[in-house]
């Protein structure tokens, strides 16, 4: 089965492709993204947004994991990931975050 998209009313969540890596690289590369987080490193070197996105599809069709690219519908623009991580059965641990520049519009709860 391949991973499905989710749409709220301003947001697409979708599997992240390859061309994501820069965006990703830029936002949790911030310092104030990743230190809200408990596996997002910092600094954020080179390569590790490419092994990160790359490690995706495994997670997902050994059903242990589900990362989604959390973007906007109007722009199209990757703000934040989603992901169900450890999944065993029924329960898994959620993990997010939002880019800062993109902070303040309600998208966490949406």
């Amino acid at each position: 089965m391949e991973q499905p998209e989710i749409e709220t009313e301003r947001l697409i969540l979708r599997r992240f492709t390859s061309s994501d890596a820069g965006i990703v690289k830029e936002l949790a590369g911030n310092y104030n993204v990743a230190k809200t987080t408990l596996n997002v490193p910092h600094p954020y070197e080179e390569g590790m947004a490419e092994l990160w996105i790359a490690s995706h599809p495994e997670k997902w069709n050994s059903k242990t994991g589900a990362v989604f690219a959390i973007t906007t519908k109007e722009l199209n623009q990757v703000v934040g990931t989603v992901s169900l991580m450890d999944i065993e059965g029924t329960q898994a641990e959620i993990g997010y975050w939002i880019g800062e520049p993109f902070w303040g519009n309600g998208y966490c709860t949406e």
